[in-house]
């Protein structure tokens, strides 16, 4: 085998790499998520620089082919073999004979990698691309762009008699997702790929094809022109798989399917309780709150999440868990059942949760702080449903568990009102003040904690936000007004 580079053009030498970045940025949430900012978990838990073709573990093996995978040229003493360094695919030295940043340095790159990476000059023959395109019938795609003949070949090992090849292939296509994902999406790349996860069931890549499907698809369903109605994923058989990589990529997936087409993920409570993994929990968390109608029983979903997004819960908690927790929360505070159910239920971890994630000023927005809203809500909810029941059946109204919930609360309800806030409500503090003085009147409601919350410091704050004709001056108004009447 010889892959040895010859004598690089001096203009090659400081060569950078090109890249074509996405419309949308990709950014990581914590150590476990590769996320779309904007939207918890939208891309991959795999980051596509880990995928090194270029170091030789990482080559396909030299008995792989006997013929060079563009060209179909054998492979003699005198026709060597040469490996990508991009893809580590097997090709001849002609199909080779091109040089580009991989790392940081100049390497061999196939013609099929070539086209994708570097910029189209008059130069740019791409033989070893173009007989490849001839012999396989598609000729018409290298004609009319050479870089979809490029992606093109990379979607044809997805159907090669080596799994190696599938795999090598894959990797490729997820390092290009960074600079080239619109370009992939827009090609036969997400149809090749779901195909691949639903056929090809022995091919060790099965997970990261289902996973780069969803990638894919969830960054621009339009552009991937698919209905995932046509397709028929057994799900339970992916999470019930022993590789961990399989149940991840059948989270995210879940994922998809509730996304796109509101689809009910069968076995999902016990998947949430059994499978102790980050990615997974974040995932299915995320599946359910999508979800226009919840498969799970209120009363046995309500501690399953309030379970998952404590944050001692170091197993399976991540910022991602507790923003996708705090949205059913929300979902199941908006109907009477599950805001009764919340009300007896232990909210300290939520507390916890709402006081971590508060805005720390009035310039503090990160997305982080729309967990405290979202919580926020939660307790709003919770609230009310405290002083429905005592409205409506005062004598069996449970004053300890007001009682338990009001200590639990108080702290941070005053933390985080007091914060100077000159934005009022044009920011994410104010959003949260503006329910908490909502919270205010409600307890108030309770003559056993209206003078906990009637305190000569509350009432200053309230008086200090109250200048001013805006919403958020009217709330504060009107929550003071609430306390100070007798």
């Amino acid at each position: 085998m010889s892959d040895q580079i010859s004598e690089v053009p001096f203009f090659l030498q400081n060569l950078k790499a090109i890249t074509f970045p996405m419309t949308e940025q990709i950014d990581s949430l914590d150590s476990h998520f590769y996320v779309v900012l904007d939207e918890f978990g939208t891309l991959s838990a795999i980051d596509p620089n880990s995928f090194d073709n270029s170091s030789v573990d990482n080559w396909i093996s030299d008995d792989t082919s006997k013929t060079c995978l563009l060209c179909g040229s054998t492979f003699t003493m005198t026709r060597r073999r040469h490996h990508c360094r991009y893809c580590g695919l097997l090709f001849c030295g002609g199909c080779t004979d091109n040089r580009t940043m991989v790392g940081n340095s100049i390497c061999r790159v196939c013609d099929s990698c070539a086209v994708i990476l570097i910029p189209p000059t008059s130069s740019s023959k791409y033989t070893g691309l173009k007989k490849w395109c001839d012999i396989n019938n598609c000729s018409q795609i290298f004609e009319e762009s050479q870089k979809n003949a490029g992606i093109h070949f990379l979607v044809a090992q997805l159907s090669s008699e080596s799994t190696d090849s599938h795999f090598n292939s894959i990797r490729t296509l997820y390092k290009l997702l960074p600079c080239h994902a619109p370009a992939l999406i827009s090609s036969e790349v997400p149809l090749a790929l779901l195909k691949h996860s639903v056929e090809c069931e022995s091919c060790r890549s099965t997970s990261l094809s289902l996973d780069l499907f969803a990638t894919l698809y969830n960054t621009d369903p339009a552009g991937c022109k698919i209905s995932l109605n046509d397709f028929k994923v057994d799900l339970q058989k992916l999470f019930e798989s022993e590789s961990i990589e399989m149940k991840r990529s059948a989270a995210k997936f879940a994922y998809t399917l509730a996304t796109a087409i509101n689809a009910d993920i069968p076995n999902i409570k016990t998947y949430l309780s059994e499978i102790k993994d980050k990615w997974v929990v974040a995932f299915l968390l995320a599946a359910l709150s999508k979800k226009t109608k919840i498969e799970i029983p209120t009363e046995e979903l309500v501690p399953l999440v309030l379970d998952l997004i404590r944050k001692d819960n170091k197993e399976v908690v991540t910022t991602a868990s507790k923003y996708f927790g705090s949205i059913i929360l929300c979902k199941l505070s908006n109907d009477p059942q599950g805001a009764n159910i919340l009300s007896k239920s232990d909210l300290q971890s939520l507390i916890d949760i709402l006081f971590a994630n508060s805005p720390k000023n009035q310039n503090d927005k990160r997305p982080e702080t729309e967990v405290a809203l979202n919580l926020s809500q939660v307790l709003l909810n919770v609230w009310k449903t405290i002083v429905d029941n005592y409205s409506s059946n005062p004598e069996n109204s449970n004053s300890g568990e007001r009682a338990i919930l009001f200590s639990q609360v108080l702290m941070p309800l005053f933390e985080v009102i007091g914060i100077t806030n000159d934005e009022k409500g044009d920011c994410p503090l104010g959003k949260v003040q503006m329910l908490f003085f909502e919270i205010i009147k409600l307890m108030a409601t309770f003559d056993d904690l209206k003078q906990s919350v009637k305190s000569e410091q509350m009432l200053s704050i309230l008086t200090e936000f109250a200048q001013g004709e805006d919403e958020f001056a009217q709330e504060a108004a009107n929550t003071l007004e609430f306390l100070t009447k007798e």
